[in-house]
């Protein structure tokens, strides 16, 4: 498919663009979906979607209320996921997501939350010349120190696993960074990843993540002939 950088298809199976779009209802059916925004919708469902790049075609579907957060369909993450490259945005950001994404085989691309500050562990990529150390700093007393294009790091991150027997026990682990500064606004967009980079460059990671819109188009061409 045009647009994803050389070599990416090759390591994987199948490109997936995860999102969901709320679709306004009958109002006799507001009882089974009821909608978020009474004031101006009493029915409203959600469209759950793993939607695949490569072809354009649907992977996965799943149909709620409009009250359903956007990541309760996907919390039980499974072996459907190996191989593969996830994209989403900040409505699924969780690291117990991620974590489960790693471990079932897959790999992921995400937006990092604006407020995040993360502690890095690790650089990825060496600058020649006087540099500004990174390591052991937190992620936003670094970028306004910057004058390179790109960030490329190791991260530490920590969450809560899903309760066992009532008792939730909490985990750390590091996860790659990806920072690249937009030449037009001055500011970086970051992104959060497991795929190491050897197999991905951070400027072809950045350009992977923008076909998630794909998904996006789906749904408004779903919207305006349906």
């Amino acid at each position: 498919m045009a647009g994803i950088p050389a070599g990416v298809l090759a390591g994987f199976k199948d490109v997936l663009a995860i999102d969901s779009s709320v679709l306004r209802l009958h109002d006799l059916l507001e009882k089974p979906f009821p909608a978020s925004r009474t004031n101006h919708t009493k029915a409203a469902a959600k469209l759950h979607t793993v939607m695949s790049v490569v072809d354009g075609s649907p992977r996965r579907v799943r149909l709620t209320n409009a009250r359903i957060n956007d990541q309760t369909p996907w919390r039980r993450i499974g072996t459907w996921v190996a191989g593969s490259l996830l994209l989403f945005d900040l409505g699924y950001y969780s690291f117990r997501l991620f974590d489960l994404i790693d471990k079932n085989g897959g790999a992921f691309i995400s937006r990092l939350k604006t407020n995040a500050n993360l502690l890095i562990v690790g650089q990825n990529r060496k600058w020649r010349g006087r540099t500004v150390s990174v390591v052991g700093r937190r992620l936003k007393e670094v970028l306004p120190l910057l004058h390179r294009k790109v960030l490329d790091v190791m991260v530490e991150v920590s969450f809560e696993r899903r309760k066992y027997r009532g008792v939730a026990a909490s985990s750390t682990r590091t996860l790659r960074l990806v920072a690249v500064l937009d030449a037009e606004t001055g500011e970086y967009h970051c992104y959060l990843t497991n795929i190491p980079p050897d197999r991905l460059a951070a400027e072809d990671l950045a350009k992977c993540y923008a076909l998630r819109w794909q998904v996006e188009l789906l749904f408004k061409s779903m919207k305006f002939h349906c």
